[in-house]
Protein backbone atom coordinates (compact mmCIF):
# COMPACT_ATOMS: atom_id res chain seq x y z
CA UNK A 1 0.00 0.00 0.00
CA UNK A 2 1.10 3.61 -1.44
CA UNK A 3 0.19 6.05 1.02
CA UNK A 4 -1.25 9.42 0.00
CA UNK A 5 -0.29 12.05 2.68
CA UNK A 6 -3.08 13.42 2.78
CA UNK A 7 -4.92 10.72 4.26
CA UNK A 8 -3.02 12.11 7.48
CA UNK A 9 -5.70 14.78 8.19
CA UNK A 10 -8.21 11.47 8.37
CA UNK A 11 -6.35 9.59 10.94
CA UNK A 12 -5.73 9.74 14.49
CA UNK A 13 -2.00 9.14 15.68
CA UNK A 14 -3.12 5.59 16.51
CA UNK A 15 -4.24 5.06 13.04
CA UNK A 16 -1.63 7.18 11.32
CA UNK A 17 0.99 4.86 12.63
CA UNK A 18 -0.87 1.57 11.96
CA UNK A 19 -1.36 2.90 8.21
CA UNK A 20 2.55 3.74 8.32
CA UNK A 21 3.53 0.23 9.31
CA UNK A 22 1.51 -0.91 6.78
CA UNK A 23 2.95 1.04 3.89
CA UNK A 24 6.10 -0.52 5.52
CA UNK A 25 4.90 -4.06 6.10
CA UNK A 26 3.65 -4.30 2.94
CA UNK A 27 0.50 -6.15 4.15
CA UNK A 28 -1.70 -5.95 7.35
CA UNK A 29 -0.29 -8.99 8.84
CA UNK A 30 3.27 -7.31 8.22
CA UNK A 31 2.03 -4.26 9.79
CA UNK A 32 0.85 -6.34 12.87
CA UNK A 33 4.43 -7.79 13.27
CA UNK A 34 6.06 -4.53 13.04
CA UNK A 35 3.65 -3.09 16.27
CA UNK A 36 2.94 -6.23 17.73
CA UNK A 37 -0.93 -6.10 17.06
CA UNK A 38 -3.40 -8.18 16.02
CA UNK A 39 -3.74 -8.20 12.31
CA UNK A 40 -7.28 -7.00 12.37
CA UNK A 41 -6.06 -3.52 14.35
CA UNK A 42 -4.39 -2.95 11.61
CA UNK A 43 -7.73 -3.51 8.82
CA UNK A 44 -10.01 -1.22 10.92
CA UNK A 45 -7.41 1.38 11.26
CA UNK A 46 -7.31 1.53 7.61
CA UNK A 47 -11.53 1.00 7.27
CA UNK A 48 -11.53 3.81 9.67
CA UNK A 49 -9.61 6.29 7.88
CA UNK A 50 -10.70 5.63 4.00
CA UNK A 51 -14.41 5.69 5.37
CA UNK A 52 -13.73 9.25 7.65
CA UNK A 53 -12.09 10.27 3.84
CA UNK A 54 -14.35 9.18 1.42
CA UNK A 55 -16.89 11.39 3.60
CA UNK A 56 -14.86 14.22 3.63
CA UNK A 57 -13.93 14.75 -0.13
CA UNK A 58 -15.74 15.52 -3.24
CA UNK A 59 -17.76 12.66 -5.09
CA UNK A 60 -15.33 12.39 -8.07
CA UNK A 61 -12.51 11.80 -6.05
CA UNK A 62 -14.44 8.52 -4.80
CA UNK A 63 -15.07 4.68 -7.16
CA UNK A 64 -16.58 2.15 -6.20
CA UNK A 65 -17.01 -1.55 -7.50
CA UNK A 66 -18.84 -4.23 -5.86
CA UNK A 67 -15.25 -5.50 -5.05
CA UNK A 68 -12.76 -2.35 -4.39
CA UNK A 69 -13.18 1.47 -3.51
CA UNK A 70 -10.59 3.45 -4.74
CA UNK A 71 -10.07 7.56 -3.66
CA UNK A 72 -8.48 8.87 -6.84
CA UNK A 73 -7.26 12.43 -7.54
CA UNK A 74 -6.04 13.83 -11.16
CA UNK A 75 -7.15 9.84 -12.10
CA UNK A 76 -4.59 8.72 -10.39
CA UNK A 77 -5.27 6.14 -7.36
CA UNK A 78 -4.44 7.00 -3.76
CA UNK A 79 -6.04 4.29 -2.26
CA UNK A 80 -7.88 1.07 -2.89
CA UNK A 81 -9.35 -0.94 -0.56
CA UNK A 82 -11.48 -4.17 -1.01
CA UNK A 83 -15.09 -3.59 -0.21
CA UNK A 84 -16.77 -6.22 1.93
CA UNK A 85 -19.41 -7.95 0.94
CA UNK A 86 -22.83 -7.88 3.61
CA UNK A 87 -24.29 -11.05 4.23
CA UNK A 88 -27.01 -12.61 2.86
CA UNK A 89 -30.15 -12.81 5.14
CA UNK A 90 -31.36 -16.25 5.05
CA UNK A 91 -35.17 -16.87 4.40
Amino acid sequence: MILDPNLEQFATDSQWEKLKALEEGGSERGAAKILGVHKSAIGRAKKAVLSKAARGMPPNMISRTNSLMAIEYGGHPLCTTPRLAKPKSSG
